[in-house]
């Protein structure tokens, strides 16, 4: 039973650092939370300390030991207040927490053995309610599994507060930024974007925007090959739910070769360009590239998925195509409208836990139709532009000329917005700058 993963005497060490000194308090509250701990009234104790850290009240004595007396006094009277003094163990055993160190050093090694009972506590404890639902319901083993995803998910990777760290951390890249060392950023392969964007970084989660049947998908492909031509090295996770993964290696292979993947498959392509066709799949069906074509994937999936290939490998990118067909059934509230915020919110989360640029394509609505694409116009939600860290839209201004497109850099957070003209070879799907078509 969940119960039974315990460590109350480590739990009583992490409180009697916390009552020694304020940094330690402080500390604390970093790294854990009130439902970390096992024991009622640790918890009850915990709280009773938090309004000391969020009033950044001072310090009332000269010495460690009035201070941590003062603090006790505190602490005694907020849990009096709540008429919870007894349920904590009353006084005495507040003072039996802070006799018992001599130091808060040692705070983060028994937060740490706290976290991972707590941890422990919260997986027995979604398995245990899967094993119910298994034995005791008609319900599907498929949303059981769903289910399990969605609460493991939401406890291991919620974002902790890591405290504050020195600027100077941040000082190597930097200067690996200055030096030209960006070997980590993904470039779309077209300069003129590429001088505006200035990359996708790590961590950074793109949106890449335009009514159907303008070239979103097509454009996610030459990424992905501009991706693999820079590294060929690289792993790219590929969720694509409206075509099969077959289909993304053919449109890839196309763009590589400019070539129609029609005209090979119909034997009606020259012989060369048939030979170079070929030559393209040979080359992306050696690459890293891992395709999901699960049309009714949900994002704790999508994250789920990720998170195992990232254990694995450095991930250089992930695409969804598209966000708008992702399904969050466990998102809090009623509504689409709600869905579409948590799948916005898990995409961006998903950039910071895999280490690595999320491009995730998008709808825009009908009012985009006619008129040059704004913010405003994202299908469905105003979470994936308040989300995204960088927004692009494609854009053709003559439907009658499907060759010239429009890419406008509608957010950039770390950078200006801009425009580019690209060319859009419609056999191929294959993108080139204006100039060079």
């Amino acid at each position: 039973m969940a119960t039974g993963i315990k460590d109350i005497e480590t739990e009583m060490m992490v409180l009697g650092c916390m009552l020694y000194d304020r940094d330690g308090m402080a500390e604390g509250f970093q790294l854990l939370d009130t439902d970390d701990f096992f024991s009622r009234r640790h918890r009850l104790i915990f709280d009773a300390m938090r309004p000391l850290v969020e009033a950044n009240a001072p310090c009332m004595g000269e010495t460690v030991i009035e201070q941590y007396a003062h603090d006790q006094i505190f602490v005694r009277r907020e849990l009096d207040k709540t008429n919870n003094l007894a349920d904590a163990g009353g006084s005495d055993y507040l003072r039996s927490l802070v006799q018992a160190v001599i130091s808060s050093a040692n705070l983060p090694y028994f937060a740490d053995i706290v976290l991972d009972c707590s941890l422990k506590r919260k997986l027995a404890e979604a398995t245990e309610k899967a094993t119910r639902m298994a034995l005791e319901t008609n319900t599907p083993a498929e949303e059981i599994i769903e289910e399990l995803h969605a609460q493991v998910l939401e406890e291991f990777y919620r974002d902790r507060p890591s405290g504050l760290v020195h600027i100077s951390s941040a000082l190597g890249v930097v200067m690996a930024r200055l030096k030209g060392g960006q070997s980590h950023l993904i470039t779309t392969g077209f300069k003129d974007v590429d001088r505006d964007l200035r990359g996708l970084d790590r961590g950074e989660y793109a949106v890449l925007a335009a009514r159907p049947s303008v070239g979103k998908s097509s454009m996610a492909y030459n990424i992905v090959e501009n991706v693999f031509k820079e590294d060929p090295d690289a792993t790219v996770l590929f969720f694509s739910l409206e075509v099969t993964a077959d289909k993304v290696l053919e449109s890839i292979a196309g763009v590589r070769a400019n070539a129609s993947p029609q005209d090979v498959m119909s034997l009606v392509a020259p012989k060369d360009v048939a030979a170079a066709y070929m030559e393209a799949l040979d080359w992306i069906s050696t690459k890293h590239l891992y395709v999901e074509d699960d049309a009714g994937i949900t994002i704790h999936q999508v994250r789920a998925r990720c998170t195992r290939h990232h254990r694995r490998h450095q991930l250089k990118l992930i695409v969804v195509d598209y966000a708008q067909l992702l399904s969050a059934p466990h998102s809090s509230g009623d509504g689409r409208q709600q869905e579409l915020e948590a799948i916005s919110r898990g995409l961006k989360a998903l950039s910071k836990d895999a280490d690595c640029p999320v491009l995730a394509l998008c709808q825009l609505n009908r009012e985009a139709d006619g008129a040059s694409p704004r913010l405003g116009h994202l299908k469905g939600s105003g979470a994936f532009e308040q989300d995204a860290d960088k927004v692009l839209f494609l854009h053709r201004e003559d439907d009658k000329d499907r060759s010239k497109v429009e890419c406008i850099i509608g957010k950039n957070r770390h950078g200006p917005v801009g425009r580019a003209k690209l060319y859009f070879h419609e056999h191929s799907r294959l993108f080139t700058g204006l100039s060079n078509a």
